[in-house]
């Protein structure tokens, strides 16, 4: 009796006390959101630049395609802990599903029930927005099965990071598609511009946690970074290209006379290429700070491209 008392004064005592836990070492809440509310404004300020700002805001679309983005992230998350179970429990045992912190049958329910509250948001989204979502479910569900071709992409890590990232164009559309209440068709230069603006900042989130060296309980390096897969070189001129194709597309896309706009971007690249030729070492160990902060920067930025 007395060592079951023991027992259970050591486990946290509510599933919302472990998540909050899990949260907080696996999933950054703050900056998911930020996110995910800055890419929708970033498709509304661009197809309604006269439209006010606080108007913009507090649309119901935009509250409702921000958390749906939100809960899809998340989503994306405990999907990598079923899918990576096994990797992570031989080389990363601190991690919370392995220390037990949540069971993998805990993370399906939770992982259940944030698709239902993605899917009961479609309600209020209009037909074609709730079309382009399912699109996108049945892409998410692929890339959770490797596209059933798991064998031909684990030795091809660049595709395999192309067409996963690809998920975020349909959010692009699923947007704008919610927004104009029909299907969103790019036309000009400027509607391709924004499609390499908004696909730059998550691949820009992954590339950059993945720039430095991940080690094991006993010290030694794994190989589930990019740096450990291609060198830090070829990792660092890729995550360098990709903060490129924001700037540029960011200047390509923001009207003409506020395209001083652009300037702290454009600075901000060339303060990273001095780091990476003077102390590189810095630019990988900063690399999941100075990524998010870049990318986040150029939404915020975008913010101001009102007519």
């Amino acid at each position: 009796m007395e060592n079951s008392q023991v027992s259970v004064v050591l486990q946290p005592n509510s599933i919302s006390l472990r998540v909050a836990k899990y949260l907080k070492e696996r999933f950054p809440v703050a900056v998911a959101m930020v996110f995910s509310l800055l890419f929708s404004l970033s498709v509304g300020v661009y197809l309604y630049p006269s439209k006010n700002f606080k108007e913009l805001l507090l649309s119901r679309i935009i509250v409702i395609v921000s958390l749906t983005l939100f809960l899809f992230l998340f989503r994306l998350r405990l999907s990598d802990e079923l899918k990576d179970f096994s990797y992570d429990s031989s080389y990363h045992s601190n991690r919370p599903i392995q220390r037990g912190l949540l069971s993998l049958s805990e993370v399906k329910w939770i992982l259940v029930l944030v698709l239902a509250c993605e899917i009961f948001l479609q309600i209020f989204v209009g037909r074609a927005g709730a079309l382009v979502f399912i699109g996108i479910l049945i892409y998410s569900w692929l890339m959770f099965r490797e596209f059933y071709l798991k064998r031909f992409l684990t030795s091809r890590l660049a595709l395999t990071l192309f067409i996963h990232q690809l998920i975020f164009l349909g959010y692009v559309f699923y947007v704008a598609t919610a927004l104009l209440g029909h299907f969103y068709v790019p036309r000009s230069v400027a509607d391709f511009a924004l499609l390499t603006f908004l696909f730059s900042p998550p691949l820009l989130f992954e590339l950059g946690r993945k720039l430095a060296h991940r080690q094991d309980e006993k010290g030694n390096i794994t190989n589930d970074t990019y740096i450990y897969r291609w060198g830090f070189p070829k990792a660092f001129w890729l995550t360098f290209i990709v903060a490129s194709m924001q700037a540029v597309s960011f200047y390509l896309i923001i009207a003409p006379v506020r395209r001083w706009l652009a300037v702290p971007l454009f600075f901000g690249l060339a303060v990273i290429l001095f780091v990476y030729f003077t102390t590189p070492t810095r630019v990988s160990a900063s690399a999941k700070y100075w990524t998010v902060g870049f990318a986040i920067l150029a939404m915020l930025a975008f913010m101001f491209n009102k007519s």
